[in-house]
């Protein structure tokens, strides 16, 4: 390389010469007796020329090595971007697949395994969809997907195989099976055991005629009147408002979740007369709508029965045909919010008026109404078709007093916590009770959340 550089030099001072007048004496007479050795010995300049050629050579032989080694990447890159597209592609399709199984209400799965005695599933007309899963070092299975636990036990019947498994969202369902309500809470058996054993005690106090008089004596908690409606609104709003500590993980994260929610008052006094008590009627949803869902943007809903032939304190039970009637006569002011009526047994949230294709964030209260009045019958009833029928819908559930949350897409609740059951410890706690205690309500005795 020195030598190419000294010849460079000399080629440069024999062509050039205002070039070269331009360099040192010094630099001037190297040049010189470089030229003088090459002249001598022709040979060797000859050599290096070729020696130069070679190298020129080489390198552009690597020159296109290097091209033919981009181009090899190149179109490996176009290999790879293909490869990353399909795999989009196909977790695309499994997203849009899991979507469309869940806006059809399909909750249930029958897990199959596959393999030539039971290969005939296939021709089962039940199967609503199925899939054919290869896990890591275990055999082949499918996914034979149901809208109901019934549908999916009736297929597990005909295939007469003890290999297979009926779940719930993907997880075992018989395992923790107790073919009541609590089937619909994702809580240990301990907690479930203690939600199960509250909401039969308060049936049996305030739900059932002949008890009617004991819960005078022991005294119904979150009852009668505005007093256990101001406990809701301070939950609610501390949601909404972003007040939840973030150590309460799951209730913190409802802010954004139950944004713009829907709010339906399960049996919500419509049409009831001014009492003894003090209270107007559908007191505790009017509150609810003017102290919380104008704040946060909600919708509100009351519901209540509409049964013409179901007789009340000698009245009968059409209460949205009478208060319908009265606004039309314009003998009463029409509530600010919607009025919808339910059958006796809410099986199904379009019996809330909600579209199921829909997605929106529903919040819901029942308190001293079907939690009281349902049988236990009636109240496993409701919650399997609550969830089956809402999966698509992230669910706030005040029943009774228990806080429940189903998040969207799932078929089961969980517990955040608990609504105070002092504030109303009294029994009935009318309007004066309400206005003289109210403002000793607050975040941290309305409600007790659990982590």
């Amino acid at each position: 390389m020195k030598r190419l550089i000294i010849i460079s030099f000399l080629f440069l001072f024999i062509i050039y010469q205002p070039f070269a007048q331009n360099l040192t004496k010094e630099q001037e007479k190297t040049l010189k007796t470089e030229l003088k050795d090459y002249q001598k010995n022709p040979e060797t300049y000859q050599a290096f020329l070729e020696e130069v050629e070679l190298l020129r050579e080489t390198i552009t032989n690597q020159e296109e090595q290097i091209k033919f080694l981009q181009r090899e990447i190149q179109d490996k890159q176009k290999v790879i971007n293909q490869q990353a597209q399909m795999l989009e592609y196909d977790l695309d399709s499994l997203r849009y697949s899991l979507i469309q199984q869940r806006n059809a209400g399909i909750v249930y799965q029958v897990q199959i395994p596959f393999d030539n005695s039971i290969n005939s599933w296939r021709n089962y007309t039940e199967l609503t969809l199925a899939t054919d899963i290869q896990s890591d070092g275990e055999p082949p299975f499918a996914l034979a997907y149901f809208k109901s636990e019934s549908q999916a036990q009736d297929f597990v019947n005909q295939l007469k195989t003890l290999q297979v498994k009926v779940l719930r969202d993907g997880e075992d369902f018989g395992q923790k099976k107790q073919n009541d309500f609590t089937d619909y809470i994702d809580e240990s058996e301990e907690i479930r055991a203690e939600i199960k054993a509250r909401l039969d005690r308060e049936h049996l106090y305030k739900g059932t005629p002949n008890n009617y008089q004991r819960q005078i004596r022991t005294g119904i908690v979150q009852r009668t009147g505005k007093a256990r409606g101001t406990d809701h609104e301070i939950l609610i709003d501390d949601i909404l408002s972003g007040r939840i500590p973030t150590e309460f993980t799951i209730t913190a994260s409802l802010q954004t979740i139950l944004a713009g929610a829907e709010f339906h008052d399960i049996g919500a006094s419509i049409d009831k007369p001014v009492d003894g008590l003090g209270d107007p009627d559908a007191p505790m949803t009017h509150d609810f709508y003017f102290n919380v869902a104008e704040k946060h943007g909600l919708k509100v809903v009351a519901h209540d029965l509409n049964e013409k032939d179901w007789i009340s304190n000698g009245q009968s039970m059409d209460y949205i045909d009478r208060y319908n009637n009265k606004v039309k006569q314009g003998l009463k002011e029409p509530y600010p919010f919607e009025v919808h009526a339910v059958p006796p047994v809410i099986t199904d949230v379009t019996d809330l008026g909600v579209i199921s294709e829909d997605t929106e964030p529903l919040i819901l209260r029942a308190v001293n109404a079907i939690d009281l009045y349902y049988t236990p019958e009636q109240r496993d009833e409701h919650f399997r078709g609550l969830c089956e029928s809402g999966v698509n819908h992230p669910i706030l559930y005040i029943f009774n007093n228990q806080i429940l949350y189903k998040p969207q897409w799932r078929s089961t609740f969980l517990k955040l916590g608990e609504m105070d059951i002092n504030f109303t410890h009294r029994g009935n706690g009318g309007t004066a009770y309400w206005e003289k205690n109210k403002d000793s309500r607050n975040s941290e005795n309305a409600y007790f959340l659990v982590k």
